[in-house]
């Protein structure tokens, strides 16, 4: 600790106009420890004394109060919100409230089934039109069937689609519309036959007839009948794919190619 009559002595030659390089000099001289003089001062730049702790000016006092009063209204705040979020959401212990149908607000907990007058229903996943068989084999000089199936039907009520396929490995003969879209024959379908050229079927298509809603599921649109011509590998090969509903709105749909091999 450094002595107070040091600090003392260097207070008085300061406010007498002497120079800190002065002073040391002199303390030096007569004795004092070039440390215990150098802190001294700078305990006098500081404005401290011996033995003092160092005290918080007024200003910065409250400015430090302040803060703290300002986390804490923060965090009490946080806890209210996050607990009433829970019992009003969730409802004690973060269960679902019971549900209020009918108040024209889809709320946690319920769903189109359940408040189909508060929620709207999940938009339906794209639906997949394939060749079937995905491959098959044949020998030349045989007859090849194909068959063009839907699965993950939604709504389906009318379509549209191109068959590409390898003239030199396969030739066309036919095609006769499935059974899917009139329902097993129930109900009534306008086919368009396709516009054939070599290697390409375009614009098979078929929609349901009258105010009728449209199919769900799955089963076969079209039957396509081919002869091998020759060795090789054909793709079948599903484009230009446009499926509406009876809205009429455009469907997502995705396609699904086959091959037949040709031995």
């Amino acid at each position: 600790m450094v002595d107070q009559k040091l600090v003392d002595y260097i207070n008085s030659a300061v406010k007498s106009g002497k120079s800190p390089g002065e002073i040391k000099a002199e303390l030096v001289n007569e004795g004092w420890s070039g440390n215990d003089v150098e802190e001294a001062m700078s305990m006098l730049e500081g404005g401290g004394k011996t033995g003092e702790k160092p005290k918080l000016e007024k200003g910065h006092r409250n400015i430090f109060i302040i803060g703290l009063v300002v986390i804490i209204l923060i965090i009490a705040a946080t806890v209210y919100y996050v607990t009433t979020f829970v019992d009003w959401q969730l409802g004690p212990g973060g269960t679902p409230p019971p549900e209020t149908c009918g108040n024209n607000v889809c709320d946690i907990g319920e769903d189109f089934v359940n408040c189909p007058n508060d929620c709207q229903p999940a938009p339906p996943g794209p639906q997949k039109v394939s060749v079937s068989p995905s491959a098959q084999t044949a020998g030349v000089g045989d007859t090849v069937n194909v068959e063009i199936k839907i699965s993950d039907a939604n709504d389906l009520y009318g379509f549209q689609f191109n068959i590409e396929y390898d003239p030199s490995i396969l030739r066309y003969e036919r095609i006769e519309e499935g059974d899917f879209l009139s329902n097993n024959g129930a109900d009534s379908t306008y086919p368009i036959s396709p516009s054939v050229s070599s290697g390409l079927l375009k614009n098979i298509a078929s929609t349901r007839l009258g105010p009728v809603g449209g199919l769900d599921g799955e089963g076969t649109l079209e039957r396509i009948t081919f002869t091998a011509l020759s060795a090789g590998t054909s793709q079948i090969k599903i484009s230009n794919i446009k499926f509406v509903n009876s809205q009429p709105e455009q469907i997502d749909t995705n396609g699904e190619n086959g091959q037949v091999t040709v031995s």
